[in-house]
Order: structure tokens, then C-alpha cells, then sequence
């Protein structure tokens, strides 16, 4: 007996294609297997495909907007995954979560991690860096940077 697994798959083309735009828009399905068939006959993806059974109508979407929208400002922030749209295309939210439960596992924070947050919170400056990570407008090697900078003003 085979298993029968569920899965969800993104597929992309040129909105400009109006020869594809026809063919998804007659026959959403024979649209999608005349893609994978062309696209990927040089994989084993296209053979593979084949035997796929649909479970759920084919969905279109006719461009979208990827906006980022302000992630922080004095005394706020946004949270999760409000500061940007995520591009299905890339899968973009599911890298997000995997890398978002790196820093949410619900472990004890090492003494010296908590000491770093609260020198962090004293400065404007390494606070926006922090939070900064979680929208991807800074590095976790910058944080390091502002801490670097935060330890060689408390030793002088």
C-alpha cells in the first residue's frame, strides 16, 4: 500500500505570458502539468508529478506587492511577521519561522546572555540593533559590534 501525502507546492511564471495566462485560465491542472512537464522535464520533479492527485482547487495569484513597512520606532515595535509581506514564491515565511525558533526556544538564558540584554537595554543605539536582527535590517554579528562597543566604554 502506498501512503498518500499532502502537499502544498508555489510554481511561477511570467505575468507578461499571455500564452500562459490563456492555458491556466482554460484548464488550471492541465495548465500546471503543461508547466511542470516543460520546465522541469529535466528533472525526475516532472516524472514524479505526474502521479499527482489534486485534493484541492489550483489557485492562482496575479502579482502581488512585497512592502516593508516601518519595524520600530520610539518606544514600539512591530511584531512577528508584520514588518514585511512574505513571498510565497521563495517561501520566505517558513525560513522565517524555522530561524525565529532559534531565538524563542524556551530554554534557560545563560547568566552572561542576560547581563548582554541589559547592557543592550541602557543604549538607544545597540536596543535598535537588537531589534533590528528580527526584521533583517541588521546582522547578529552587528549586535556583536554594538556589545563590543557597549563593553570598551564601561572598562575605560
Amino acid at each position: 500500500m502506498t501512503a498518500k501525502v499532502t502537499v502544498v507546492t508555489g510554481h511561477m511564471f511570467p505575468l507578461d505570458d499571455q500564452a500562459w495566462m490563456d492555458r491556466f485560465k482554460a484548464g488550471p491542472e492541465e495548465g500546471l502539468r503543461a508547466l511542470i512537464e516543460e520546465g522541469f522535464a529535466h528533472t525526475t520533479f516532472a516524472d514524479r508529478f505526474k502521479s499527482v492527485e489534486f485534493v484541492e482547487p489550483i489557485r492562482g495569484l496575479h502579482g502581488y506587492d512585497n512592502d516593508w513597512f516601518t519595524g520600530m520606532g520610539q518606544g514600539w515595535a512591530l511584531l512577528g511577521d508584520a514588518v514585511s509581506f512574505k513571498d510565497p514564491a521563495v517561501g520566505q515565511g517558513l525560513h522565517d519561522a524555522l530561524y525565529g525558533c532559534q531565538f524563542t526556544k524556551n530554554a534557560p538564558v545563560p547568566p552572561e546572555i542576560t547581563a548582554a540584554y541589559g547592557l543592550v537595554g541602557t543604549d538607544p543605539q545597540a536596543t535598535r540593533t537588537f531589534l533590528g536582527i528580527y526584521n533583517y535590517v541588521n546582522e547578529p554579528e552587528d549586535l556583536q559590534a554594538e556589545i563590543g562597543r557597549l563593553m570598551s566604554a564601561v572598562s575605560q
